[in-house]
């Protein structure tokens, strides 16, 4: 009886025990599932915070690679009008967009104030004078063809406007300091029957600010001393339009 008793509570002990394990290991495993999970929300809460960054921060913005038909050098041309530029970096641009459009447009109303006003006192002495002796002795072909021509303009789209001198925003700031830019711009010269001609052109400006002494009234043209000391345009060979500029009775050359 004695011995019936003792395998009855020992029977009973193992059942207790093996209930006990087995509830030691559902509860482990049920820990280590809660922290499991939690190390995966807080995975998929960084994953999805670094996704929203990376999407927020990123952009797509279109370029055209521009490969020069005579030195095959490649420039890449951005829309400038997408991007974000300081202060400075505009005005540099825009007295760069004033003097191409000054020294290569063409308006019969505006031509005299443009060729022997504006870009007179956006350029420096030396490469004023250049632009004048060029002028006058018929080297400036495109210009040429429309004074010459009764009616006829040329109109200037600047397509887009590069940094090619390597400076630091701190040296640009600094007077005398000379840079470099890369212009490319079109030109759509049309005369009095209609017809144009349509022309890309890339101009390599150097340029530099300095202390002038201006009158008021130049002032207004160019009050930061924008001088451009050297100027070298290269046409494309290609041209949007086959119309050739017709021979139309010509003008004395324009002069002083």
């Amino acid at each position: 009886m004695f011995f019936k008793k003792n395998k009855k509570d020992e029977s009973i002990a193992a059942s207790k025990n093996w209930y006990e394990d087995r509830y030691q290991t559902v509860v482990v495993q049920r820990n280590f599932l809660v922290i499991l999970i939690l190390i995966s929300t807080v995975g998929i809460i960084i994953s999805t915070l670094g996704i929203i960054e990376v999407t927020s921060s990123k952009k797509i913005e279109p370029f055209v690679i521009e490969i020069e038909e005579k030195t095959g050098i490649t420039n890449v041309i951005r829309p400038f009008l997408r991007e974000r530029i300081s202060q400075e970096e505009a005005l540099k641009r825009y007295f760069l967009f004033q003097y191409v459009q000054a020294r290569e447009g063409y308006n019969p109303s505006t031509y005299k104030d443009d060729y022997y006003k504006k870009v007179r006192l956006l350029s420096n002495q030396a490469s004023y004078t250049s632009f004048r002796e060029k002028l006058r002795s018929g080297e400036i072909d495109d210009i040429q063809s429309s004074i010459r021509s009764r009616g006829s303009r040329r109109d200037i789209e600047v397509l887009s406007i590069n940094d090619r001198s390597n400076l630091n925003l701190q040296k640009g700031k600094d007077k005398n300091v000379v840079m470099t830019y890369l212009v490319n711009f079109k030109a759509t010269t049309t005369v009095s029957r209609g017809k144009t001609l349509t022309r890309r052109y890339s101009a390599i400006i150097d340029f530099q600010f300095e202390d002038l002494e201006n009158t008021l009234a130049e002032l207004s043209i160019n009050p930061l001393g924008f001088q451009v000391t050297r100027y070298a345009v290269n046409p494309d060979t290609y041209y949007e339009t086959e119309d050739v500029l017709s021979t139309v009775p010509s003008e004395p050359a324009v002069g002083q």
